[in-house]
């Protein structure tokens, strides 16, 4: 009887160590598609950043209106600004909130 226990014990045991095996692997193959896909999109968003001042460099020289100008000035400045500024469900201000509403209570 011991030893059906303890062969139980043992196999569950296995059995969990196998399970917490699986989630980690699951855990970092998500880990590395997080990674690739925020560097394909600063990837992207640096090509578009350029393109923007690459175009807008151009229409000054060409002697257009200053209103395209500023246009395309406006995404690379709005990115550059958007970089800054915490988004508002980020763990950053979540921590915050939760730490102020721990001292209320």
């Amino acid at each position: 009887m011991a030893e059906k226990e303890q062969a139980y014990r043992i196999d569950t045991t296995n059995r969990e160590e196998d399970q917490k095996d699986k989630l980690l692997k699951i855990a970092e193959k998500e880990s590395n598609h997080l990674i690739r896909a925020q560097s394909w999109g600063q990837l992207i968003g640096a090509l578009i950043s350029f393109s923007c001042i690459g175009i807008a460099t151009y229409f000054a020289f060409t002697g257009a209106a200053w209103e395209i100008v500023i246009g395309f000035l406006a995404v690379p400045t709005a990115s550059l600004i958007a970089a800054f500024i915490p988004r508002k469900g980020s763990n950053e201000s979540s921590g915050k909130r939760g730490a102020k509403q721990e001292k209320e209570d």
